[in-house]
């Protein structure tokens, strides 16, 4: 029976970095009273380390492929010129750079996610090298899986401070349901690769644990993002009857292992419907429509450079919102601010401006295009993941235990145009 076996190599190379990082950013907390924050500070020191130990093995061991890959800096040193200038001329000096308090996704951070995808650039990546970090995302993602359907069924092992102890959607180890999502979509497909590969029990497990996660974190834009694009990557990998039906039995194995909270899920979709249906109504619609329609209207004033990176908190008309929830007679929820766009995209054009956008979204497609046209089917399964983790980001936001993970699936997919030293 073929299993999960990881190889730890003792020497330090910018694989095992990447290796680190998907496995325990997403992993890492400090379960313990007392941390006022253990889901996030956490993870943004564990990730300035990575970016810090990144650059020292690069300036050491990878001159040459820097030297003889200058083109491939360019959109990634544009994006964080862009970001550094948006950062320069904002009002809110204060969160511009380290980032707003449990997002910390100031200017610093988005260069630590810049480091990491250049990092995963310069690698010489084999197919068995690629294995093993797939390898080591599905160990993580085991942990969190567990952690998140133990919590889901009220046998939480986490402790949860003053601001999470009440909600009433899981955590795991991300710190927020729709971080989850996000972590999902890049996981499960991934997941069922390597189950198709390696036919094993544990690759099974993993499978089946990583859908029901996903089914009890309730996002909803996980939900689209991930049936779009199975349904894309079917076609992709030629169809075949076979997988459709192994796609569609994980996904009722899911299922089953939330069934007792089945309702749960029902009562997000339906609120979902609700949502549409009260769009037009301006005191019984939802928060997040009314997120999106002020967002929209703040472009008018910030759509050029933007209002500094992670300051959106700051440009939300914050009493708008609470005129809402008075509305909704949702009083208990007044202290809470308004501090992301619930759309990446929105926020990222709103905090650095539409060069900002215009540069990532760049970035992005060069990525997916790289992956959908090589053959290999791992390649194209990165590309999948990749485009899944987007659409759900484009209803959603980006998040340090989650976000780097995907950068270093950007940078591995476009690490096949790098000029190394020694080409294999």
């Amino acid at each position: 029976m073929n299993t999960l076996v990881i190889a730890i190599n003792t020497k330090y190379n910018l694989t095992s970095v990447m290796f680190l990082a998907v496995f325990l950013l997403p992993t890492l907390v400090i379960p313990i009273t007392g941390i006022q924050d253990g889901f996030y500070i956490p993870k943004l020191v564990l990730l300035y380390c990575l970016a810090l130990a990144a650059i020292f093995k690069i300036s050491l061991d990878y001159k040459y492929e820097v030297k003889e890959n200058l083109k491939l800096i360019g959109l990634p040193l544009s994006f964080l010129i862009i970001t550094i200038c948006s950062a320069l001329l904002s009002d809110y000096q204060d969160y511009v750079w380290l980032g707003q308090v449990a997002h910390f996704e100031g200017v610093i951070t988005l260069f630590a996610y810049l480091v990491l995808m250049y990092a995963a650039q310069l690698i010489q990546w084999t197919e068995e090298t690629k294995e093993k970090l797939v390898k080591w995302l599905l160990l993580g993602s085991l942990i969190v899986s567990v952690v998140g359907l133990l919590e889901f069924y009220g046998l939480g092992v986490m402790y949860f401070d003053e601001y999470r102890k009440n909600w009433q959607r899981i955590s795991a180890t991300l710190g927020n349901a729709n971080w989850i999502g996000s972590y999902s979509c890049i996981i499960i497909p991934l997941a069922i690769w390597y189950c198709i590969k390696k036919r094993s029990y544990l690759s099974l497990i993993i499978v089946c644990l990583n859908m029901a996660l996903m089914l009890a974190a309730g996002t909803r834009s996980a939900y689209l993002g991930l049936a779009i694009v199975l349904v894309v990557a079917l076609f992709i990998y030629s169809f075949n009857i076979q997988r459709l039906i192994l796609i569609i039995c994980f996904f009722l194995a899911g299922i089953l292992l939330v069934v007792p909270r089945l309702h749960f899920i029902e009562n997000r979709l339906i609120g979902t419907a609700i949502e549409l249906a009260k769009y037009n109504d301006p005191l019984g619609g939802s928060y997040r429509v009314f997120i999106y329609g002020e967002s929209f209207s703040l472009m008018k004033k910030y759509w050029l450079i933007g209002c500094g990176p992670d300051s959106y908190e700051n440009i939300f008309p914050q009493e708008k919102m609470n005129a809402l929830k008075i509305a909704h007679n949702d009083t208990k929820k007044m202290h809470l601010k308004v501090t992301k766009a619930h759309s990446e995209f929105l926020q990222i054009i709103l905090t650095t401006g539409v060069f900002g956008l215009l540069t990532l979204t760049l970035i992005f497609s060069k990525a997916v295009v790289t992956c959908f046209k090589n053959q290999n089917i791992l390649s194209r399964t990165f590309g999948i993941c990749i485009l899944a983790y987007l659409l759900q980001i484009a209803f959603s936001n980006s998040m340090i235990g989650v976000a780097p993970v995907f950068w270093i699936l950007i940078g591995i997919s476009l690490s096949e145009k790098t000029c190394h030293k020694h080409q294999l």
